[in-house]
């Protein structure tokens, strides 16, 4: 696994190989509502500003997808819809540090709870 030149995770080499076509991801629309998308190869499944999935696609095959949980916001409903998702798919995720992540919800609010992100959030709220 590698990270590009911004320091962000490659993932299209896992898509690569893939036939995925990219109404695979309609369900998660009854959570995460499609949003405008900026580039016509990208559908936005969530809110731009907060919980969102990122699904890149070449005529209608998925070559990419990510998302970000906004930790501020109530994150549940949308965090175990996407881990549900992923299990139901025989997904996986990994994480910011490129290591797979077991498909839990409590496994992912631990990764929140020790985040970087969310030790400065909460100094700053203070």
């Amino acid at each position: 696994m590698k990270k590009d030149e911004d320091g962000l995770f490659e993932d299209d080499i896992f898509w690569k190989n893939s036939v995925t076509n990219i109404a695979l991801f309609k369900p998660l629309e009854v959570v995460l509502s499609k949003a405008v998308s900026w580039s016509p190869k990208v559908t936005i499944l969530g809110n731009v500003n907060s919980n969102t999935i990122d699904i890149g696609f070449e005529n209608n095959i998925v070559d990419s997808v990510s998302f970000r949980i906004d930790f501020t916001s109530n994150y549940e409903l949308a965090l175990r819809t996407i881990i549900d998702f992923c299990i139901l798919n025989g997904f996986m995720i990994i994480n910011n540090d490129l290591q797979k992540m077991p498909l839990n919800f409590e496994a992912f609010k631990q990764e929140i709870e020790k985040s970087q992100q969310i030790q400065t959030y909460r100094r700053l709220s203070e």
